[in-house]
């Protein structure tokens, strides 16, 4: 399916109060990548960026008193690429799971071989380091309602029920 009908069902969904606002935390190692993230769902109706933090263990100590609603997690400088980057993929998901019970965790990662651990870690959503704006703000929205896993390949998500 095509990212302008999800856009369109998507943005059908919410109204422009921020007080209904799917607040989000977004966790990422550079910072450059943590503004670019945070400015392309900034101007979204419906979307609140409430946190940065450069890695999982900054974030862990915020979340409990934030309660983000979406986690956003650039999961590459947390697994590094060594044998047990699986296990260590599941750990971060396991500590994120933890501290926020009820968030939807998204992460972003060009590493397809992480795809399917992520998926029976409990992710809600993944996708390529080349989303675009609106196919982000879609993944935040989708998966904040429907708790579905996207995979982001070239303007198309591919969901999967969990």
């Amino acid at each position: 399916m095509d990212i302008a009908m999800y856009s369109r069902l998507s943005n059908s969904m919410h109204s422009d109060n921020r007080d209904t606002a799917i607040r989000v935390m977004l966790i990422e190692a550079r910072q450059a990548m943590r503004e670019g993230l945070r400015q392309m769902l900034e101007d979204e109706n419906g979307i609140e960026v409430i946190a940065e933090a450069p890695d999982t263990h900054t974030a862990i100590s915020q979340l409990k008193t934030l309660a983000p609603d979406s986690i956003i997690v650039d999961i590459e400088p947390e697994v590094d690429h060594t044998p047990e980057k699986v296990e260590r993929l599941k750990k971060v998901i396991r500590l994120l799971r933890k501290a926020a019970e009820q968030a939807s965790i998204i992460i972003l990662s060009d590493n397809h071989e992480l795809l399917a651990p992520a998926i029976t870690s409990g992710i809600a959503g993944y996708l390529t380091k080349s989303v675009n704006r609106d196919e982000l703000a879609v993944a935040v929205r989708i998966t904040n309602l429907w708790r579905l896993v996207l995979f982001s390949n070239q303007q198309n998500f591919a969901l999967v029920k969990i």
